[in-house]
């Protein structure tokens, strides 16, 4: 996979575009290939100008579209998302570009409905990182508040949420992970 100027394109032949036809200034910011090598996800400005979504294409033809959620006007898609260990899912956070408050949500790779897994945020906090914690959990550091914590939650969401770290600590040192 490779991005010129502005479009993506996948390198085994036949070389051909495989990102869906963009705004009039629309550009593709980052992509990622699952481990299956059968989809790419890739955030683009396609459908409005510097308002980033999220895209998936199966690289043996057929689906392609968007996969995350309808944003308002001033909200983005992070650049950090990430296929589940399956491949048959999505990962990603969104929130309002300005104010930093990203929330996580769960997709499949085909599209379909998009669910937010993390749970309820006091005011001033947000997600600010995640990793795929194994076939089943993502792992979450939530931070902005006077604590910093993290949590394991399910795949697909859900209320069974354990905290796996909290300790008073400034946003990216390092603490006790259980």
């Amino acid at each position: 996979m490779f991005v010129q100027s502005g479009t993506l394109y996948v390198d085994r032949p036949p070389i051909e575009e495989i990102s869906r036809p963009m705004s009039p200034f629309g550009q593709v910011i980052g992509f990622a290939v699952n481990a299956q090598d059968s989809w790419c996800a890739y955030l683009a400005d396609a459908i409005a100008d510097t308002r980033f979504e999220l895209f998936c294409v199966h690289l043996d033809g057929g689906f392609e579209g968007r996969i995350s959620h309808v944003l308002p006007p001033d909200y983005d898609v992070a650049g950090d998302f990430k296929f589940s260990l399956a491949g048959d899912r999505v990962i990603y956070r969104a929130g309002r570009t300005a104010l930093g408050n990203w929330e996580l949500y769960s997709v499949p790779s085909e599209g379909g409905q998009v669910r937010k897994i993390n749970a309820p945020l006091a005011p001033g906090t947000m997600v600010e990182s995640f990793s795929i914690l194994d076939s089943l959990r993502v792992r979450y550091v939530v931070s902005g508040g006077p604590k910093a914590a993290a949590f394991a939650v399910p795949i697909l969401g859900g209320l069974a949420q354990s905290e796996i770290f909290s300790n008073n600590f400034e946003s990216g040192s390092t603490g006790d992970w259980r």
